[in-house]
Formats: structure tokens, C-alpha cells, sequence
């Protein structure tokens, strides 16, 4: 007897599989499909991004001494954790704070970082990938050297042209001489 031929169902899964899956994962993949079908209408995805964000508001409301009660009970349960969680956020806001007041001070800051003898094209690649970084705040003032040294590294990666070269490798510009043909030549 020959094994029965499963065809996928619309979701693309074997019944096999789709039997295994909790009922939470189908109402995921249910969920899913329903965005991707909005999100070819425009103003219809805007209106179900309204109600969740409705929906969630008016729990976050009816739930507030509960939250509350229990962010409360993890900060004194967590009371080192969260000392050192207010001060990276501090750190963060004040960074925040010093870019949105003056991103040339950020930009002499990064230039003040790098090394003097760096030329200017490399220097504003570096400079323009960190200023990114902090814009996104992806990297704290406080940081900005750890960036800067990261950014340089990349950089240098990226546009390397003093690479170790095999002897067997073609000379541009000639026709199939190597640098070892080249190498030979010379006495």
C-alpha cells in the first residue's frame, strides 16, 4: 500500500505537522497571515495598529495598581540591580541631552578621539559612522572612545590596501606576469 500524499494546508504545513503545533502557535501563524493581509491596505493596517494600541492602553489603565505592585516587589527584591539599571540610565538621558544641545561638541569630541596622523578621508568615514551611532543611540558620550576604536578597526578592515599578496598573483595592468615573474626580472 502506498503512503498517502499529505498536501500542505494554507498556512504551507503537512497535517502531520500542523497537529503537533499548540494552539497558540496557529493563532500566531492566524494572527500573522490577517497583518500581512492588511498591510496590503494601508489604511485598514492603520486602524487595527489603532485598536491594539487602544486595546493595550485601556489594560495598561485597568491593571495599573497590579503593575505597579509588582514592578514594586522586583525593585526591592532586585534593589543592586535596579541601582546599577537608574544609573546607565541616567548616563543614557544625559547623553541624550548633551547631543540634542550640541552635536558639534560631539562632533570635536569624536575628532579629539582619533589618532592625528590619520588622513582626512579616513578620518571623516570614522567620524561620520560614530556621529551615526550616537545619533541612533546605539553609543553613550561616555562611550564614544570604545566607538571610535571599534569604528577604526572597521574601517581599516574595509578599505585595507596593505594586504599580503601571493607571489603567484597577477601584476595589474600586465598580461599574465606574476609578481614572481616580476621578482625574477630584477637583478
Amino acid at each position: 500500500m502506498k503512503p498517502r500524499k499529505t498536501m500542505p494546508n494554507s498556512f504551507g504545513f503537512s497535517d502531520e505537522v500542523w497537529a503537533t503545533l499548540t494552539p497558540r502557535e496557529k493563532q500566531r501563524l492566524r494572527e500573522q497571515r490577517y497583518r500581512d493581509k492588511l498591510r496590503q491596505e494601508p489604511e485598514a493596517y492603520t486602524e487595527l495598529r489603532r485598536r491594539e494600541y487602544r486595546r493595550q492602553a485601556e489594560y495598561r489603565a485597568e491593571n495599573r495598581e497590579v503593575r505597579n505592585a509588582k514592578h514594586a516587589d522586583y525593585k526591592r527584591r532586585n534593589a543592586e540591580a535596579m541601582k546599577v539599571y537608574d544609573r546607565e540610565y541616567q548616563r543614557r538621558r544625559t547623553a541624550r541631552k548633551q547631543m540634542q544641545r550640541s552635536p558639534e561638541r560631539i562632533y570635536r569630541d569624536i575628532i579629539a578621539l582619533l589618532p592625528r596622523g590619520l588622513p582626512t578621508h579616513m578620518r571623516d568615514d570614522v567620524v561620520g559612522s560614530v556621529c551615526l551611532q550616537v545619533l541612533e543611540g546605539r553609543v553613550r558620550h561616555d562611550r564614544m572612545a570604545d566607538a571610535v576604536r571599534d569604528a577604526l578597526k572597521q574601517h581599516n578592515r574595509m578599505f585595507d590596501h596593505f594586504k599580503t599578496i601571493s607571489l603567484d598573483a597577477p601584476v595589474a595592468g600586465s598580461d599574465d606576469m606574476t609578481l614572481l615573474d616580476k621578482l625574477a626580472s630584477v637583478k
